[in-house]
């Protein structure tokens, strides 16, 4: 009886892949060595003038080092990610915005240089499908940028 209960309530499931929102997912196309979607959220923003969408997400000692410290002195292996989306009316809620395609990532990584100092390194993924960027201009001002955004707080 149990058994059947279970199958009858599993079966009244909504798809939830349904609900998906497949255009502003990472692709298997996109050149990124990892999925920053798949890392832990630190802090948020909206440009309302511009139409995006960025969260900045970072692997757990990223993470774990954000929610004590407010220095952006990131530890050695810590990985932040900001994924800006272009974004779109929702469909189902009137005047609400949701993502919609990915404009950019851009990855800053802390690691030991040869003076076993700990540095930033940045890296910036855009297009469709998302690849690397060589060289970009203002590396050193989207570094400070990203690394001094503090994580959010929710009362």
């Amino acid at each position: 009886m149990i058994v059947a209960l279970i199958f009858i309530l599993s079966a009244c499931q909504p798809n939830k892949s349904a609900y998906l929102n497949q255009a502003a997912s990472v692709t298997k196309q996109d050149q990124l060595p990892e999925n920053p979607l798949q890392q832990k959220v630190i802090s948020l923003s909206v440009n309302t003038t511009k139409d995006e969408m960025s969260i900045l997400y970072g692997n757990d000692l990223a993470f774990e080092y954000a929610q004590l410290h407010n220095d952006g002195n990131y530890t050695n292996g810590s990985a932040l990610y900001l994924v800006t989306w272009k974004q779109q009316d929702d469909p189902r809620w009137f005047g609400g915005k949701i993502p919609y395609t990915i404009r950019s990532v851009e990855v800053v990584r802390f690691e030991k240089n040869a003076n076993d100092k700990i540095v930033p390194a940045y890296q910036l993924y855009e297009g469709q499908p998302l690849a690397e960027v060589i060289n970009p201009d203002d590396a050193d001002s989207r570094t400070k940028e990203i690394v001094s955004k503090r994580i959010a707080v929710i009362p």
